[in-house]
């Protein structure tokens, strides 16, 4: 695991944190916050997840970088020095 990945997993399960404990502050007088301040928690911890949900998605986000695959040259198809050619449409 990298640090970036150990990082992301800390903040999932810190909004996760958030978006409970706003829920138990309304409903727990021991915790008790004001509305505003609950539904402030509440919206950050779903906003972190939000965003750590779209980074983490490869077609919106950053990928780890590799070794690129090669596509296979369509059959019949003249290869030249390792690249295929293929012939322009009519």
């Amino acid at each position: 695991m990298t640090v970036q990945s150990v990082a992301s997993i800390f903040r999932q399960i810190l909004a996760i944190a958030g978006i409970v404990f706003s829920v138990l502050t309304q409903s727990v007088t021991a915790l008790h916050l004001s509305a505003s301040e609950s539904a402030i928690l509440g919206v950050a911890g779903a906003l972190i997840l939000a965003i750590e949900h779209y980074v983490a998605d490869p077609s919106t986000g950053t990928t780890a970088t590799g070794a690129p695959t090669p596509t296979p040259a369509s059959p019949g198809a003249p290869v030249v020095a390792g690249v295929a050619v293929v012939p322009a449409p009519r």
